[in-house]
């Protein structure tokens, strides 16, 4: 079947709602991918905030699990949202490092609609897959189906109104029981005008804590900067402390870094483990002295700037230290108060109320989510690994299902709507969580007995990733694939001293 007739059936399917939208996504991707000699492709969704995040992934195996849809170039996904024009790449370009590492020869980015609303990404890891004949042929019928289905809107009955929530308020983010710890935390940061250092797993709202925390600081302008967008240290020390007219070549004129434009205000450091060490000294200089030089300046005496630093992570930390790919004195400067948010598997009796206040978030329509449904979300054996991110997604995907069923729209959200699998075993969390009415009542014991299982669990991790890194040659791109992880993740996990290609 050719190229515009494939296209043109799933636009008639959309049309007549006779698939569902991930459906019809994941059909798009597998013709691209079919037509372009691509190995992956995945749609992302642009947010207010300036970050794109993965809807669906899709390989030649079938879909792309969530470490794998975030081994892609982010740094041209960025740069395709902002622009609003096609973005390319190949391994002749040296200064994307980290998509070469990944094993990609080359990536492709299109805009669908408006600048920062979404992008549809393609990649290439084999070069004689590079440029199938088909591209050109695919490319703009797949841009059209799928800009028809998320711009505007998704089209549903007239009874839904379709709402655009501001950004959840300080209040909102800490109010429920499972933060209660957090909220002591809060008060306390903003008594103070120490660094804030913002810590949890991916998808646990640490961007959100940031600004709503920043916004209550009441100090102007609040900047946020996306660190780790490029692997050359010269382009994270421009972004951040600027750089003179003739610093380097193609330094035509002079650049304000994030630091500048920040003096009086808040600076959001999201995800403070891409800096590399040199970075980390330069920042150190910053956080204790106020002063910094921007690449190219000659004068003697620095620059100084007056901010409030928020510095965000989802990386380990402590690994990290251990490792030494993170000074620990940067690390106590920037630690004045720790608010770590926990993995929503952690606080299961906030899920209920999460998805209340996602739900009228999601859509003006007065959802609500029913008494099985509840009982569905709150099962112990869904492991949350993609915490209220995850949730959201769920959600927003029920929704849609339950939009798109024959009759009057219900706005009860059924058991079927989200379309969960609670046949599984029990998750490990699920488990230790289910232990300890039973663990030793004498609070020494029991921290002697929580060690000694921590202690197992990482022997048992760093037996897991020599065996992958010896199987895949010391290729940490190969070996976090194989693992099904970032390759970030498994950067922090290597133990120091191993060599890694």
């Amino acid at each position: 079947m050719a190229a515009g007739d494939v296209v043109q059936d799933l636009q008639a399917a959309w049309a007549g709602r006779t698939i569902d939208a991930d459906a019809i996504v994941r059909a798009v991707l597998d013709h691209v991918i079919e037509l372009a000699g691509a190995d992956r492709a995945v749609l992302f969704l642009g947010h207010a905030s300036g970050v794109a995040a993965p809807w669906i992934g899709r390989s030649r195996e079938g879909d792309l699990c969530a470490e794998a849809q975030e081994d892609v170039s982010r740094s041209l996904i960025e740069q395709c949202l902002i622009q609003g024009a096609p973005m390319t790449w190949d391994a002749s370009d040296t200064r994307n490092r980290s998509a070469a590492q990944l094993g990609i020869v080359a990536a492709f980015a299109y805009p669908l609609g408006a600048p920062r609303h979404a992008v549809l990404y393609l990649d290439f890891q084999k070069l004689s897959r590079r440029m199938g004949r088909g591209l050109d042929a695919v490319i703009p019928g797949a841009i059209a189906l799928l800009s028809e289905m998320i711009l505007p809107p998704r089209p549903a009955p007239a009874e839904r109104t379709q709402v655009t929530a501001g950004p959840p308020s300080l209040e909102e983010l800490i109010a429920l029981p499972g933060m209660r710890a957090l909220r002591h935390d809060v008060s306390i940061a903003l008594s103070v005008t120490a660094p804030v250092l913002i810590t949890g797993e991916t998808g646990t709202g640490k961007t959100l804590l940031a600004r709503a925390l920043a916004e209550r600081m009441e100090r102007k302008p609040v900047v946020r900067a996306m660190l780790g967008t490029s692997d050359d240290p010269n382009t994270m020390v421009s972004d951040l402390y600027g750089h003179e007219r003739g610093a380097f070549s193609g330094a035509a004129s002079r650049r304000v870094g994030v630091v500048e434009q920040a003096d009086g205000g808040v600076l959001i450091l999201d995800e403070i483990l891409n800096m590399p060490l040199r970075v980390q000294q330069l920042l150190l200089d910053f956080v204790q002295f106020g002063s910094y030089r921007p690449l190219g300046y000659g004068a003697a005496a620095p620059r100084h700037a007056s901010v409030r630093i928020i510095a965000v992570t989802n990386g380990d930390l402590d690994g990290a230290i251990r490792a030494g790919r993170f000074r620990q004195d940067l690390y106590y400067r920037l630690a004045g108060t720790v608010l770590h948010l926990p993995p929503l598997r952690a606080r299961r009796g906030d899920i209920s109320g999460v998805s209340d206040t996602l739900l009228r978030r999601i859509d003006g329509a007065d959802w609500r989510l029913s008494r099985a449904a509840r009982r569905t979300l709150l099962d112990p054996r869904l492991p949350w690994e993609g915490n209220v991110r995850e949730l959201e997604a769920l959600l927003r995907r029920a929704i849609e299902r339950a939009c798109i069923e024959p009759g009057p729209v219900p706005l009860e959200l059924l058991p079927r709507h989200l379309a969960v699998a609670t046949d599984a075993p029990p998750s490990p969390s699920a488990a230790s969580d289910a232990l300890v009415p039973d663990a030793p009542t004498d609070l020494a014991a029991r921290w002697t007995a929580l060690q000694e299982r921590r202690a197992a669990v990482e022997r048992e991790e760093q037996t897991l990733i020599d065996d992958a890194m010896r199987a895949h040659d010391q290729v940490l791109a190969h070996a976090a694939q194989a693992l099904g992880l970032p390759r970030t993740t498994l950067a922090s996990r290597v133990g120091p001293g191993r060599r890694t290609r």
